[in-house]
């Protein structure tokens, strides 16, 4: 005690002790500065390949000594011989530090980890002080340690430029200063939209928003072509009142493991928008994978960014779905908009309910024009979440008895959407979204809203019945079932035909797949290709039925192939893909239905015995097909005779119409 007492008294002698913290810097993140003469930094979760960066900054990672102060890695280091100070930077939860500080000695002041829930206040725990670091948002923190007291604080990095940690920086390929485009970009935007904070509340947590910004980059990170980034600057406040347990006050947590599967931007009422993956990566935004409050009162403040179209944004409203304490919610722009109604009945399944709201023929998407005889459909999808989760009642109904329980709706996933979603012409040709198509690979559905976007497909102008038809995979409920959601369909033109069998050229009973071979014709010009030299375009008309018990992937480039007269096998032409009737790569036939195309070989000009290989699911095999008796007729123009290809009606030379 008469130590501890004596160590105290001169150190209260001395002049303070400064120590700038800093926590998981990214490296295009990190400024290059250095601390100030006399302050020692210390990192948190510094990652591979910083060191140099660190060190010039003035950052050391313990374990290391600056004169008589000792930093430790493990409260059961010895400090050595001269040191008057030990400082515990622990790797451990808080909690669990606070336990092992009330049953060690020696430990003056221990620096913990900000991840989720940076508080600068410090605790005195026993004879030590304990202190967060300032978490993964870009900041600094600056712990002034004087024995008997003790402060912290966090903020934006300062201190003078360091010219080492630049060069640095420019070795490695990373701008030198990187807040300074942040700033330059935050000084080009107008003034925050929101004069003062917005707020919403549920039982656990109070959320703030203090000022709102859009702008077309944030630091390194621009917005992608035609979109702008939204930036909300957010305080989250943990309200849960504290516990009474055996005359002790006991605080509970709030914690969100991802901040990114509860938060929802809502564009124009049909949009969703999510925080970019790599937001917590960016200086100040806040951090949202493994998000805690740790006690009453305790508060995060940090930027939360989305993406959002550059123009047309009317409406922004901000969904946070939290199933244990409540919903909350907040409208950051207003303006009145006309209900958008379902151009027909909805329908649902297991877990969505989905309709289409508009529908338009282009001849140009993405600057590209449709080739001649096919056109661009444009659909607009939308959908809300049908799936249900237990929850506690009284966090939704204040009115509700103890232990009551309530379903309450919560998100969905349509997982592989692009693979699975299709125009269907007649009944058994299915297109999928053409490239640049809005709906995204996995989009998500909320279960309060309609909200999607819109799918492109390029498809033959002409056809007796037109559908959107909308499948999924195994879906995982919340109570841990999976079960296979039947599928949606929605027609939009005409009536499908009648099924029925065409005589086949040849035919293949697979497993899962019944495949057949209904067609057969040589061409030397097929989709705008040319036949390479010595070989024509053998076109083949297959179809496929799924018989499996649920939708199967028929990969048409892989499974099935030319067989020459030699034996070498060919794989499937890429004029295939150019044609009217192109077949997907993946195609995706669902139990009981048809799915036809065009397959296209550019088989040698000799061969006379065309043979076609099958690899599936039980079987390979190589069938047969219609012997070739002669080379196939040229098209030629009456009047010049010059060769012309299998879809040209006028001659390029001469102008004549080409009848056959």
């Amino acid at each position: 005690m008469m130590a501890a007492l004596l160590f105290l008294t001169v150190l209260a002698q001395s002049g303070p002790v400064i120590i700038r913290t800093a926590e998981s810097p990214a490296p295009e993140s990190f400024p290059a500065l250095e601390v100030a003469e006399g302050e020692i930094g210390v990192v948190l979760g510094a990652p591979s390949g910083m060191a140099e960066i660190l060190s010039a900054a003035g950052f050391s990672v313990a374990p290391f000594t600056r004169g008589k102060i000792a930093f430790i890695s493990d409260p059961k280091t010895s400090a050595g011989a001269g040191v008057e100070t030990v400082v515990w930077v622990a790797a451990i939860p808080r909690e669990q530090a606070a336990a092992v500080l009330r049953e060690t000695k020696g430990i003056a002041l221990c620096i913990v980890s900000g991840r989720g829930s940076a508080d600068p206040e410090p605790l005195k725990i026993g004879e030590a002080w304990m202190v967060q670091a300032p978490g993964t948002g870009g900041l600094w923190g600056r712990v002034e340690f004087h024995g008997t007291s003790c402060a912290n604080r966090f903020s934006a990095p300062d201190g003078r430029p360091s010219v080492k940690a630049a060069a640095l920086r420019t070795k490695a390929g990373i701008p030198p200063d990187p807040l300074s485009a942040l700033r330059e970009s935050a000084r080009a935007v107008a003034v925050p939209e929101t004069g003062r904070a917005l707020q919403t509340a549920n039982r656990a947590c109070r959320l703030s928003i203090l000022s709102i910004s859009e702008r077309t980059s944030y630091g390194a990170r621009p917005a992608q072509a035609g979109k702008k980034l939204l930036v909300l600057d957010a305080e989250f406040e943990n309200t849960i009142p504290m516990t009474l347990i055996q005359s002790h006050q006991v605080p509970s947590q709030y914690k969100i493991r991802e901040m990114g599967d509860h938060l929802y931007l809502v564009v124009n009422g049909s949009r969703v928008s999510r925080l970019l993956p790599e937001g917590s990566q960016l200086p100040g935004h806040l951090v949202t994978s493994g998000f805690a409050l740790d006690r009453l009162g305790a508060r995060a403040r940090g930027n939360l960014i989305f993406e959002i179209p550059a123009e047309g944004v009317e409406t922004v409203d901000l969904r946070f779905y939290d199933f244990a304490h409540g919903h909350m919610a907040l409208t950051l722009r207003e303006r009145p908009r006309p209900p958008s109604m379902p151009l027909l009945p909805l329908q649902a399944n297991e877990i969505l309910e989905a309709g289409v709201f508009r529908v338009d023929r282009l001849g140009e998407f993405g600057g590209r024009k449709a080739p001649e005889g096919m056109t661009f459909f444009a659909v607009e999808m939308r959908a809300r979440s049908m799936t249900f989760m237990e929850s506690d009642a009284s966090a939704f109904d204040p009115k509700a008895k103890p232990g009551e329980k309530l379903q309450v709706g919560t998100v969905s996933d349509w997982k592989d959407a692009r693979k699975h979603l299709h125009m269907v012409l007649d009944g058994e040709f299915a297109y999928g979204p053409a490239e640049g198509t809005e709906l995204g690979e996995a989009p998500r559905f909320l279960p309060d809203l309609q909200t999607g976007g819109r799918a492109v497909f390029l498809v033959p102008g002409k056809s007796a019945s037109l559908e959107v038809r909308c499948d999924f995979p195994n879906a995982r409920l919340p109570d841990g079932k999976v079960m296979h959601p039947k599928p949606l369909s929605f027609l939009l033109e005409g009536l499908r035909p009648v099924s029925s069998a065409k005589p086949a050229v040849a035919e293949i009973d697979d497993e899962v797949f019944k495949v057949a071979v209904t067609g057969q014709s040589t061409l030397p010009q097929f989709g705008g290709h040319q036949a390479p030299a010595g070989s024509v375009f053998l076109v083949l008309d297959v179809t496929i039925q799924g018989a499996g018990l649920a939708g199967e992937m028929f990969q048409t480039v892989d499974q099935i192939h030319y067989v020459t007269e030699k034996g070498a096998q060919l794989p499937m032409h890429e004029a295939a893909f150019r044609g009217p009737r192109a077949p997907g790569r993946l195609l995706l036939c669902p139990t009981g239905e048809r799915r036809s195309f065009q397959a296209v070989f550019a088989i040698p000009v000799a061969d006379r015995k065309p043979r076609l290989a099958y690899r599936g699911v039980s079987k390979a095999v190589t069938v047969e097909l219609r012997p070739l008796d002669s080379a196939p007729a040229a098209r030629a123009c009456p009047k010049c005779k010059r060769e012309a290809g299998a879809d040209e009606k006028f001659c390029a030379d001469c102008g004549t119409k080409i009848d056959k």
